[in-house]
């Protein structure tokens, strides 16, 4: 009998995974919606939180990407911000402490950061952004 990859899982990380396919989900959802609604304007995906191999995430690293960063974000100014960052998350998921720091820093630098926890508050959010 083959063994499947999650028989080798502990709890921690079969849970782990299953977050990162939920907010894969609802991430792909929202950005489906925007782009029907707003199709003029510019969102952009920032793939930090895929899994890589050590030699690529080190590349990577070297070129700028930065642990923390927002999952997307939307090239637009509204009101007095220059642009919103999005930091997906399911109902129960929590920002990480890089997260925690970045967000801040993008805060004080005059930008608007959002965490929606599902799929109607996404599309309010971003509707408030838009629609000051």
């Amino acid at each position: 009998m083959k063994k499947r990859k999650s028989d080798n899982m502990s709890a921690a990380e079969f849970r782990a995974q299953y977050v990162d396919q939920e907010e894969h989900g609802l991430q792909a959802r929202c950005v489906k919606w925007f782009r029907r609604q707003y199709p003029q304007l510019l969102l952009v995906a920032v793939p930090n939180a895929a899994k890589r191999s050590f030699k690529l995430a080190a590349m990577l690293k070297a070129e700028g990407m930065l642990s923390g960063f927002p999952d997307l974000i939307l090239c637009f100014p509204s009101g007095e911000y220059g642009a919103l960052f999005i930091e997906m998350k399911t109902v129960n998921g929590t920002p990480s402490p890089e997260q925690i720091v970045v967000h801040a820093y993008l805060r004080a630098a005059g930008y608007l950061v959002i965490m929606p926890r599902t799929f109607e508050e996404f599309q309010s959010q971003v509707n408030q952004y838009l629609n000051p």
